[in-house]
């Protein structure tokens, strides 16, 4: 059974990353922790679950939440998935019925 730790990111398809970044930052107050070419990262002042905004220009439609587990590749075997590495550990992700994907990641470096 997956027994996640936390929330750690909920992730948003955009069409412009720029536009997208500069919006959260001045009207919802996250602060960037990450700007890269195709995603930055975005965390309240507590430093809690963050904000991942992702450009995707063509299907910004659909949504994603991440959770941190302690053992993203045990998670992804349980599921019969595959895991794959990030820039601060490992991750797998699924779709559930409705389209959204749903994460599980850790911090393994």
């Amino acid at each position: 059974m997956i027994e996640p730790l936390r929330l750690d990111n909920v992730i948003l398809a955009v069409p412009d990353l720029a536009r997208a970044v500069d919006w959260y930052r001045e009207r919802v107050g996250l602060r960037p922790v990450v700007v890269r070419e195709e995603v930055a990262v975005l965390h309240p002042a507590d430093g809690g679950a963050g904000l991942c905004l992702r450009l995707d220009p063509d299907d910004p439609s659909h949504s994603t939440v991440w959770f941190e587990v302690d053992d993203a590749r045990a998670v992804a075997a349980g599921l019969g998935l595959e895991a794959f590495r990030i820039a601060t550990g490992w991750s797998v992700e699924m779709t559930d019925p409705w389209g959204n994907t749903v994460g599980f990641t850790d911090y393994r470096g």
